[in-house]
C-alpha cells in the first residue's frame, strides 16, 4: 500500500525547494538590474555634470552602498573614495557631505574588519558632525556608537570604557534615564568592562 503521506511530504520539500532556487534567482536578477540602474544614473550624471559635480559624487555614494551590501566591498571603498574627493573639493572639508562620506567609508571599512581604519574614517565624521550641532547633541551620538564599535573591534576595552561613559552621559542627558537606548548603553557599558 502506498504511503501517499510521504509522498506529499516529499512532493512539498522539492515545491519549496523549486521555489526558493526561482526566488533566488529572481532576487539575482533584480540585483543585477539594480546594479545596472545605479551604473547608468552614474554614467548619465557625469556625462551631463561632469565628474566632479556632488551630484556625481552622490551617484558614486548610491552605486558603493549598494555593492557594499552584496559583498563589492573593495570596489565600494574605491567609489566612496572618489566621493568624498569630490564633495570636499566642491563642499568643503566641513560640510554635512563630507561627514557622511567619512561615516559611510568607515561601515565598509568596518565591514572588512579593519577596525583601525574604521575608526579614523568615524573621528573624522564625528569631528564634522560636532562642529555642525555641537559635542552633546543626539546626532553624534550614532557616530560615536560606530566609534566604540571600532575601538572594541580592535580590541581596545579600556578606550571604549570611556567612550560608553560619555554616550551614557549624553543619552541620559538628552533622553532621560529610562530611554532603551540608555538601558542599552548601561549594559554595554557593563560589558566593557
Amino acid at each position: 500500500m502506498p504511503n501517499h503521506q510521504h509522498h506529499a511530504t516529499v512532493s512539498i520539500s522539492v515545491f519549496v525547494m523549486a521555489a526558493a532556487c526561482l526566488l533566488s534567482f529572481g532576487l539575482k536578477a533584480e540585483e543585477i538590474r539594480l546594479e545596472e540602474l545605479y551604473r547608468e544614473t552614474l554614467a548619465r550624471r557625469e556625462a551631463k555634470l561632469g565628474r566632479h559635480d556632488p551630484e556625481v559624487a552622490r551617484s558614486l555614494t548610491n552605486l558603493a552602498l549598494f555593492l557594499n551590501t552584496h559583498g563589492s566591498a573593495v570596489e565600494a571603498e574605491s567609489l566612496l573614495r572618489r566621493a568624498l574627493a569630490i564633495d570636499q573639493k566642491a563642499l568643503g572639508n566641513k560640510h554635512a557631505r563630507a561627514a557622511e562620506d567619512f561615516e559611510n567609508l568607515g561601515d565598509v571599512l568596518a565591514g572588512k574588519q579593519d577596525y583601525a581604519k574604521a575608526e579614523a574614517e568615524y573621528r573624522r565624521a564625528l569631528a564634522i558632525r560636532e562642529s555642525l550641532h555641537g559635542r552633546e547633541d543626539a546626532a553624534v551620538i550614532p557616530l560615536l556608537q560606530k566609534v566604540v564599535g571600532a575601538v572594541e573591534g580592535r580590541g581596545d576595552a579600556p578606550g571604549a570604557e570611556l567612550i560608553y561613559r560619555r554616550l551614557l552621559r549624553m543619552s541620559e542627558k538628552i533622553y532621560g534615564p529610562n530611554d532603551p537606548l540608555v538601558l542599552e548603553i548601561r549594559e554595554q557599558l557593563r560589558g566593557a568592562r
